[in-house]
């Protein structure tokens, strides 16, 4: 029963996930700058006066968004399957 549940939530999440990508990249693709050097500036900001942790999350995020927003590949994968009746 588990299984069907899961398998049904996935099915929901996927155009989600990929409705908040769009969003994500008709918000956010015109700030990036064009230049490697300068997207990497852009993507990893200073983060020495964090805690380990939290630095560390914070490098996720961003590395998540330079996916989305310059490889278009990032965020939560979605595989379509079946819907299970």
């Amino acid at each position: 029963m588990m299984y069907r549940s899961l398998r049904s939530l996935r099915h929901w999440l996927g155009p989600m996930d990929e409705a908040a990508r769009g969003m994500i990249l008709r918000n956010l693709e015109a700030d990036v700058p064009e230049d490697r050097s300068e997207q990497y500036a852009f993507f990893d900001p200073d983060l020495t006066g964090l805690p380990q942790g939290e630095a560390n999350y914070h490098k996720r995020q961003a590395t998540n968004l330079k996916r989305s927003l310059v490889d278009k590949n990032g965020l939560i994968a979605y595989r379509p399957f079946a819907v299970v009746p």
